[in-house]
Parts: C-alpha cells; sequence; structure tokens
C-alpha cells in the first residue's frame, strides 16, 4: 500500500502537468523518452539490477531512499529506489513534489535532484489531544479531511500518528 501510493501521486503530478503516463513490464519494454524505474533497492527488480549495474550504493537503512538521473541507451531514466516500502513511498513523493516544480511541461522531471536520504530519528510522531468531542468528530469522520492530513504527514515523513481521547 505505501508503494501504490506513492506511485499514485507520482502518476497525478504527472496527468496534472500533461505528461501521458505508460506503464511498461520492464525497462526493456519502456518506449517513452524519459522512463521512471521504481523500485526496492534490493531483490530482483529493476531497481535493484540498474543498482547492481551502475554500482551504486543501495540504501539499506529502514525507511532510506535513493533518487538518480541516469541516461542509458539513448533513454533518460529516472531511478527511484527505497530500501523498503516507506522509503520507496517517500521517494515517490520527493518526485512527485518536484514534478509539481517544473517550469516546463516537456520537461517534468527538471526539477527533481539526485538524492540519497536515510532518517536520523527512526521515530517520527504526531499526537493529536481531542478535548472538544463535537469539533473533534466533525473532522473525525470526514474521510476527505484524513486523506489530506495523512497525505501531509508521509509526504513530510511522519511514520507515527498517535491520537489521544481528553473528553
Amino acid at each position: 500500500p505505501p508503494v501504490q501510493h506513492g506511485l499514485g501521486k507520482l502518476k497525478l503530478a504527472l496527468r496534472q502537468r500533461g505528461v501521458v503516463v505508460e506503464e511498461a513490464a520492464s525497462l526493456e519494454k519502456a518506449t517513452a523518452g524519459t522512463v521512471v524505474v521504481a523500485g526496492l533497492s534490493s531483490g530482483a527488480g529493476a531497481g535493484a539490477r540498474l543498482i547492481t549495474e551502475l554500482q551504486l550504493t543501495p540504501p539499506k537503512d529502514a525507511e532510506s531512499l535513493l533518487i538518480r538521473k541516469l541516461n542509458r541507451g539513448g533513454k533518460a531514466l529516472v531511478l527511484v529506489t527505497g530500501s523498503d516500502a516507506r522509503g520507496l513511498m517517500y521517494a515517490l513523493l520527493d518526485v512527485a513534489d518536484r514534478v509539481g516544480w517544473a517550469k516546463s511541461a516537456g520537461q517534468p522531471f527538471s526539477e527533481v535532484r539526485d538524492t540519497e536520504e536515510k532518517p536520523y530519528a527512526p521515530e517520527r510522531a504526531l499526537s493529536l489531544y481531542t478535548f472538544n468531542r463535537a469539533y473533534w468528530e466533525s473532522r473525525f469522520y470526514d474521510e476527505a479531511y484524513w486523506a489530506r492530513y495523512l497525505d501531509v504527514l508521509a509526504q513530510n515523513r511522519f511514520n507515527s500518528l498517535v491520537v489521544i481521547f481528553g473528553y
């Protein structure tokens, strides 16, 4: 689910820039001029194979990520990897955010930078304290509110949410 969330946000950002998004089963079957290779940094996937082929150091710490802009065989590649599902989601959300910064729809990845990150703190939490039941429940049952709220938390790398009922 975290990876699907990140992929969805990246596809949405590209579509909002007017980019046609095609999915391919493998790098060899991709026909676009720019290809996003997204996957875990270990295992048998295309992301892990590219990391090995290019002799990059894969991210190993929990929730860590690696983003690289490359050229391979005449194709522009954006390699988006994570050590685990959350790391990959964070990488995809970062790329999606930067696609929104692009000055030209013809170059949607112009603001994407080579990045390698790992969290300094393993727990990044937010606590909500609820004291006014009517006000809290007006938000609690609002799915759109939670979708926006949790998107912001994910984009800012929070990995825990605690709700404390004070009434």
